[in-house]
């Protein structure tokens, strides 16, 4: 029963949200990220295609501290714009030969372009897609988007993640990772939360 921070697992749930979207036609994985985040047009994440984003291809650095330098209260549509923007021009300076850099910063611009071409946020993209349809939406979500009374009884079953050093707290049922967390709490790199039995 205990509920534990799922960090980067979140990456595969939202790849099989991608694969879902392909199935009901809503999205081209050929298509480009701008296609869906049009402001990012012009820039590398934004330039490149569903696929390679979602494969860790796409040349973004694996990750950077973004939310160091927000411009408003984490969440705010300001940050978000501002950290879609800074993930989606932050190239790795040396990719390896083989082509592959895994990034936590294209998935961050993935998960925005899944959300804006389905019409949901991510968490109820999340529960349409997968955790409903497999009667898991209890076990499998972002911890984010629980109102009040939700979140509070998650505090019964989850498990600690640890004394964060930036936020000068415990960790309790919020996401670990700061870029996710200044974005919100709810993005395609992580967020999500869930038991080992729902994994």
């Amino acid at each position: 029963d205990t509920v534990y921070d799922l960090a980067s697992l979140t990456k595969p749930v939202i790849a099989l949200c991608a694969l879902k979207l392909v199935q009901r036609g809503v999205i081209d994985l050929s298509a480009s990220a701008a296609t869906y985040v049009p402001e990012l047009e012009g820039t590398p994440g934004g330039d490149a295609p569903l696929s390679l984003l979602l494969s860790h291809r796409a040349g973004l650095t694996p990750w950077g501290g973004l939310y160091r330098a927000v411009p408003g209260p984490h969440g705010s549509a300001e940050t978000r714009a501002f950290m879609l923007r800074e993930a989606a021009t932050r190239v790795d300076p040396a990719p390896p030969a083989q082509g592959s850099v895994y990034s936590d910063l294209g998935y961050m611009v993935a998960g925005e372009a899944l959300s804006r071409a389905s019409g949901l946020s991510l968490d109820q993209l999340l529960a349409r897609e997968v955790t409903r349809p497999l009667g898991i939406e209890r076990q499998l979500f972002y911890a984010a988007a629980l109102d009040i009374n939700a979140h509070d009884l998650l505090l019964t079953r989850v498990a600690p993640t640890e004394q964060c050093s930036f936020r000068h707290r415990l960790l309790r049922g919020e996401v670990h990772d700061e870029n996710a967390g200044a974005f919100g709490g709810i993005a395609g790199h992580a967020g999500l939360f869930g038991t080992v039995e729902a994994v």
